[in-house]
């Protein structure tokens, strides 16, 4: 197991939902080794969002405005009213919780490739390294001129 922020595995989710769509209906390596790292961390990514949507919904009331009684007031459309302030207040809230959210710190599985598809863009293979891609077989695609993609297995 090892430590990545909920930054790094969203970084990595994108690129890895643009190969998986790619290469829709083949069968790779990375592919595999893909969809076994995002199962790692799943339930684990689906809690650190449940938490995050609850801390904006109870930012929402904790800033809204109320009548003299207490009563939430909403508008003509259902939502939430606010004062400027309470406004200026809550959106700082959210702020401060979804940097919250990115910092989080999540344990996922690494699991990495044998072999690198030709196909897969630089960009897709910075996001996979500590993921699906150990980083010593970066760093020797990087020293080699990026444009070749050498076995994994040869340099590790």
């Amino acid at each position: 197991m090892t430590q990545k922020t909920y930054s790094e595995i969203l970084t990595f989710s994108t690129a890895a939902r643009a190969y998986m769509e790619r290469t829709k209906g083949r069968k790779t390596k990375l592919g595999y080794a893909i969809e076994r790292v995002s199962k790692s961390y799943a339930a684990q990514a689906d809690k650190l969002e449940t938490a995050f949507r609850d801390k904006l919904e109870d930012l929402d009331i904790e800033h809204c405005s109320t009548d003299e009684a207490g009563n939430i007031l909403l508008d003509g459309a259902g939502r939430y009213v606010f004062t400027k302030d309470a406004q200026r207040a809550r959106l700082q809230g959210q702020k401060d919780a979804r940097r919250a959210l990115l910092e989080s710190v999540v344990e996922v599985e690494p699991h990495f490739a044998t072999d690198l598809p030709e196909d897969l863009t630089d960009a897709e293979r910075a996001a996979m390294v500590g993921f699906t891609i150990r980083e010593e077989i970066d760093a020797a695609i990087q020293s080699n001129g990026g444009g070749e993609v050498l076995e994994a297995g040869a340099a590790g």
